[in-house]
Order: C-alpha cells, then structure tokens, then sequence
C-alpha cells in the first residue's frame, strides 16, 4: 500500500538566489505528506567506468525521451570536471554504429547534459549482512522533477529512491509552512561538518550553509519546545532555537531530544488528522536516530573499531530505533504501507549487523541475535535515499 497518488505537487519551482532553482512550498504541507511522486525512463547501470559504453547509453536514453523531458534535463545545473569532459569528448568522436560523425555543436550538447546526468543523479545500492554496499548491482537514476530539491544537512523531506523500478518518492518530514524551501540531503546527514563540507565541495562544487553548518540555530528543536509547552499547558512564549556543537555527542542529544519532545505532544493528541501527522513526524524522528546510530557504528568499524565499546553501543541503539521507528509507523501508517515495509527491511539489516559483529566478536561463535542468515540470503535490499547514510542525491540545481 503507498500513498503516492499525487496529481499535483505542494510545491514550485522558483530561483533559489545564489543556488539556482530550489523547490518552495506553494501550500502548507504536514508532516508525512508525499511532496513528490515521480517516474523515470533515465536509468543506468553504473559498476564502472566503461566511458564508451556509458556515453551510448546516455544518447540512445536521451533520444527516446519526450521533448519536454530533453528541455528538463538539458535545463539541469552541472559540476563542471576535466577529467570528465575529456574523457566524454573522446568518446563522442568515434564513429556512431550507424556510421556518422557528431558535429562539435552536437558534443557539447551532449557532454553538458551527460554532466548534469551525473550532478543530478540518484543512487541506489543493496546492503549486505555486513552492511557494505554490494557494488555488482548499482544503478543511478536521473529524476528531472527531484533534481530541482536543494541541499540541507537538516532536511524536511526524505526520499525513497527505487531505481530498479523507476520511482522517486519525497515526503516531508515535518510540517512545512507555505513559502518554506523543500530540502532533501545529499550527503549523511551526521557526518562531521568538516566531513560534509569536503563531500558538498567535491561532488557538487559548493560549501554548504545551511543552518546546520552556519549558524547552527536548531529552529526546527525549537518549534517543537513550543508545541510541547501548547500541548502540555507548561512554559509560555516561543522557545529560543537552541544551538548543538559539532561532534557526536551532541547530535546524539539533537536526535533524541527532537524524540522526546515529540512523544510529549504525541501523548497530548487524540486522533484526529493532526495528531496522526505528529505520529508519522516522530516515525520520521526516530528513523533519525537510528541514522545517527548505524553512521557512528559505520565510522568505527571502518577505522577497525568495530569491537569497542563506543561502537556496539551505538549498534544496539541503532537496533532499538528501528524497532521503535517501526512501531510508530504501524500506529500512523496503513497496514502494508511502504514505509513500514521499508523500515521492517532496515530493522532486518539492523540485526544482521548485530548478529554479524557480535559473531566476530564472540570466540565460541554463538549468535546474541535472535534470527539468523545464511551467506547465501544476506543482502537486503534498502532504497531508502535520505533514510540510509551514503545515499547520494540530487545535485545543486
């Protein structure tokens, strides 16, 4: 069951001042609203650098689109690469398999929307009981429609990118007041901010200075201090936005306080259609934390940490998010929504972890985790886009 029949967006696409074109709400939107729903034909496999092969793909892909789907892409804002180009324009000079040549015109067109392909683009990848990225099956999409979202490392909508079935789906996250800009995240949303930096730069060509990284006033934590004192009838007045420092402690307590204030407000409602968008708001709050959690586990156990004390605890903490981010979907959600089905295949993943690390970790070889897997059935599929760190997504449009 999915909630993905949207004929018109709550959103337009206006300038965006010194990032280009963004995506402003042209109307309020709640907390768990599908913002964006969209299909594309512009898929393709990308394991290697066969840049030959690429290049074809991209022009057969390119001619069999509409002409309102080539205006969109070649529209599309690009991160300009030598390396790149040179290596796109000595493709295009080889002779075509109908035996013609592309004009110089023609190779800069098509190296500029070959470029915006790759700045634009969305990643899926399926995760095996390690964790890791299984590279074999890699496929990139080029959704035109949410390649308009700008950058946040606080974003408001999160995405499930399905690319082996050519969909797109954004939902807020929050409450989204008209006129507001939609934002996803390109980049793990709890990483360092000196880490973020260096990835926005690098893949996209831009230092971010989103609130997160600038000032790093958390007005949305704020908004929600003011709702519990509504809620609860204690304090008065708007809340100042509180400000986090940049380390993993503190966006361990931005995470969780966001959770507990929206469990006060939750326990206040009733069941109207209000409180069931705060409900899927703290669905969304705590799938963060477990974000938060698997990333800092990820960080340790790539610098060979795995066994430490600071990286089982944030496993077992990402586990138990996903257990109760799952029992907050089923209380807002359908039953058989995609949400929870998304969610049920992290929580799988995250007991694989749990049962793969502390197998390594245990001498005698016995689980701590209830199921097993074999190394035949250990990869599981996750497409959620912002859901997951090291997801990408689109670029600075």
């Amino acid at each position: 069951m999915s909630d993905i029949s949207v004929s018109d967006e709550p959103f337009v696409v206006r300038d965006a001042g010194h990032k280009g074109k963004g995506c402003f709400a042209s109307r309020d939107i709640k907390a768990g609203e599908t913002v964006l729903a969209t299909y594309t034909p512009i898929v393709w496999k990308d394991g290697n650098r066969d840049w030959d092969r690429r290049v074809d793909t991209f022009i057969d892909l390119y001619d069999n689109l509409e002409e309102h789907e080539k205006q969109e892409w070649a529209a599309l804002n690009s991160r300009h690469s030598c390396g790149a180009v040179e290596r796109y324009n000595e493709s295009l000079t080889r002779q075509r398999p109908d035996g013609s040549y592309l004009t110089e015109e023609q190779r800069r067109r098509f190296i500029s929307l070959f470029l915006a392909a790759d700045t634009n683009s969305f990643e899926t990848a399926d995760f095996n009981m390690n964790g890791r990225a299984d590279d074999r099956e890699d496929s990139v999409a080029l959704f035109l429609k949410a390649s308009r979202f700008n950058h946040s490392c606080d974003p408001n909508v999160t995405y499930i990118c399905y690319t082996k079935r050519n969909r797109w789906v954004g939902r807020a996250t929050r409450d989204i007041a008209k006129g507001e800009e939609l934002f996803i995240s390109y980049v793990p949303t709890h990483d360092l901010r000196k880490d973020r930096l260096v990835m926005t730069n690098q893949a996209w060509n831009f230092n971010c200075d989103c609130a997160k990284c600038g000032e790093r006033l958390d007005t949305y934590t704020a908004s929600l201090q003011t709702a519990r004192d509504l809620a609860t009838g204690v304090g008065g007045g708007r809340s100042r936005p509180p400000t986090y420092e940049d380390d993993a402690d503190a966006m361990a307590r931005q995470v969780h306080d966001r959770i507990e204030l929206l469990k006060r407000i939750v326990s206040q409602g009733g069941e109207t259609y209000e409180d069931q968008c705060r409900r899927r708001e703290l669905t969304f709050a705590v799938w963060d934390a477990a974000v938060f959690h698997r990333n800092w586990f990820l960080y340790w156990r790539d610098r060979g940490a795995q066994k430490s004390e600071e990286a089982i605890k944030h496993l077992g903490l990402d586990r138990d998010c996903c257990v109760e981010a799952l029992e907050a979907a089923r209380a807002a959600w359908p039953v058989g929504h995609e949400i929870i089905k998304t969610l049920e295949t992290d929580l799988r993943v995250a007991g694989l972890l749990w049962e793969n690390t502390h197998a390594a970790n245990d001498s005698s070889g016995e689980s701590t985790s209830g199921d097993s897997a074999s190394e035949d059935d250990d990869t599981v599929e996750i497409e959620t886009g912002a859901a997951r760190p090291g997801a990408l997504g689109a670029g600075h449009s």
